[in-house]
């Protein structure tokens, strides 16, 4: 990855430990970007993202990150699933 993919990666990290749990959702023109940092299969971007912080003693302690190929594969009652998930 490079360094760009590697920074992208981590504001976004950055964003749901710094201000809360994020949904993710990219329009087409996004999944052509080639910027991104790739896993999985490394063809293409996530259509979709969720993350939420771990929280313990009211401090975060990691963070916690559903990703999908399929676009619009997360809504908003996902997310507060996720959020349940990752205090529990």
């Amino acid at each position: 990855p490079t360094g760009a993919s590697v920074g992208m990666v981590i504001s976004m990290s950055r964003r749901a430990l710094e201000n809360g749990s994020e949904l993710v959702l990219r329009t087409p023109e996004q999944l052509n970007n080639t910027d991104g940092l790739r896993f999985g299969n490394c063809t293409r971007l996530s259509a979709s993202i969720m993350n939420a912080a771990i929280r313990r003693d009211g401090k975060n302690i990691g963070l916690l990150s559903f990703q999908s190929y399929t676009p619009h594969a997360y809504d908003k009652h996902d997310l507060q699933l996720l959020e349940l998930l990752a205090d529990y």
